[in-house]
């Protein structure tokens, strides 16, 4: 009888809680679809401090804020997994790490074969690939043409005139001289921009095939880029050691890496096959004869458009003129030979990071009200020294102006990239912090305050929650100039 009762009421039990299961998918799903929020338990749920909102690697987020200043160049970086994974395809730099020169050795020296009954097969690649990347990667034009005159005078040694890189070791080099990783692009589309945004749509205009008629002429590529709207831009890239040192587009855009550019650049990255490669202009004229040569000159006049005229008729009276600079000089301008620098640098629009930055500080030190985003902050009743005390713990977690915090994110990943950048992008940072009064006025108080023997006190009626703000904000600079020093 008992064990026929217990059965009984555990089937009762069962049942019950088969119902209250039911009705409470049933008030679940209701909430759903009226709209409500479900609050999960206490303990699952996640507090403010607990976020990785504050943690390094996630400094920069996916979404960009469209009313926020300069969009706090976020989006820069994709990685989910370690930093190391990065390294692996970063080709830029002035001195590679061990590990990510056996990934490249690994990666873009061997070709593979297989057969649908066969695995793959890794075949070496030859000594003349793997100096052709070498050479694009370590020499300029001007060092290579200086290397193979110094190799044909050591085999040579009557030899006297400059010599020509014949076409058959040239190509090679100006099909491996352009950049092989998209982060880099990625990196400086939105350090120009300011968000990812321009990145993204390049995207969207390469999976869409808007590229067009890219040529690459020595190190300078040309292309067009048909818009949605059939709008057509013309860009223009120049490349040097592997580094895109200048880029230019006939858009209205006001960042120099726009969209298009971008476009262009995933283009030459992922479908390098697709390219047509061509010597540098210097050395095609060099192939023509006298009458040949006067007819390219004459046809070239007459396609260009009739406002260069002056400008051709000005060339030609100073090649007329025995003292004019132009036949005093040796040789002369090509602009497809690529960068002539001690160390190629990427192209870095440092007038307009100037100006962003500047608008960034100012508008951080303008007076505000403090905004609290938790309601339970303000019904707590914690002692006055601990709100006081999470108050002076506040800057220093959000890291605030968050858009200064990615950049120095940005500088950190630079060196560890050997970029020649960062030392240029840390010291615009700088240059823009000294030159905001206010901010050195707060760091300088603020260490004063740490030191000890200070105090810092505050005038009458400063307990308003805009007073409050201001510590807020000084002790945010203040922490944002310990990190840059």
């Amino acid at each position: 009888m008992d064990a026929a009762a217990a059965a009984v009421a555990a089937e009762e039990g069962v049942d019950h809680d088969v119902q209250r299961d039911a009705v409470d998918g049933a008030d679940v799903v209701e909430q759903q679809n009226m709209g409500a929020w479900v609050l999960p338990p206490d303990d699952e749920r996640g507090s403010w401090e607990d976020s990785e909102r504050f943690e390094e690697d996630s400094l920069c987020s996916w979404i960009s804020e469209p009313e926020s200043l300069c969009q706090n160049w976020r989006g820069w970086d994709t990685r989910n997994a370690s930093s190391s994974q990065a390294a692996l395809s970063y080709t830029g730099g002035i001195a590679a790490s061990s590990s990510s020169a056996g990934a490249l050795l690994s990666s873009t020296s061997r070709r593979s074969h297989s057969t649908p009954n066969k695995p793959v097969v890794h075949s070496v690649a030859t000594l003349k690939e793997l100096a052709a990347k070498g050479s694009a990667r370590n020499l300029s034009f001007n060092d290579l043409e200086e290397s193979y005159h110094a190799v044909m005078v050591a085999r040579n040694p009557d030899l006297r005139a400059s010599t020509a890189v014949p076409a058959d070791c040239f190509l090679p080099i100006v099909r491996c001289c352009f950049p092989e990783s998209e982060e880099d692009i990625r990196l400086y589309s939105c350090l120009a921009s300011g968000n990812a945004d321009e990145f993204q749509r390049g995207e969207g205009l390469y999976h869409r095939e808007a590229v067009k008629q890219l040529v690459q002429i020595g190190y300078h590529l040309s292309a067009i880029v048909v818009s949605q709207n059939g709008s057509i831009y013309n860009v223009a890239i120049r490349v040097d050691r592997c580094r895109i040192v200048s880029c230019s587009c006939t858009c209205a855009a006001g960042a120099s890496w726009c969209c298009h550019v971008v476009a262009v650049c995933l283009f030459r990255i992922l479908k390098r096959d697709s390219v047509e490669y061509r010597m540098t202009v210097w050395e095609s004229i060099n192939e023509l004869e006298a009458d040949q040569l006067k007819k390219f000159a004459q046809n070239l006049i007459n396609d260009l458009p009739r406002q260069y005229l002056p400008t051709a008729q000005r060339l030609l009276d100073q090649l007329r003129d025995p003292t004019s600079k132009i036949n005093t000089e040796e040789g002369a301008p090509d602009p497809t030979d690529g960068g002539h620098e001690e160390v190629a640098a990427w192209f870095l629009d440092e007038r307009t990071l100037h100006e962003n930055i500047r608008k960034i500080l100012v508008k951080f030190c303008v007076p505000s009200p403090t905004v609290f985003s938790d309601v339970h902050y303000l019904s707590s009743s914690q002692p006055p020294a601990a709100n006081e005390w999470e108050s002076l713990l506040r800057p220093l977690k959000n890291r605030e102006p968050e858009g200064l915090w990615n950049l120095l994110s940005i500088v950190r990943e630079m060196y560890r990239r050997h970029d020649e950048n960062a030392t240029t992008l840390l010291h615009i940072i700088t240059e823009e912090c000294l030159a905001t009064d206010q901010v050195m006025m707060w760091w300088y108080q603020t260490k004063l305050s740490q030191s000890g023997t200070w105090m810092l006190t505050s005038g009458a009626g400063s307990k308003s929650g805009l007073a409050t703000n201001q510590h807020n904000t000084q002790y945010s600079c203040a922490s944002l100039c310990d990190e840059i020093v």
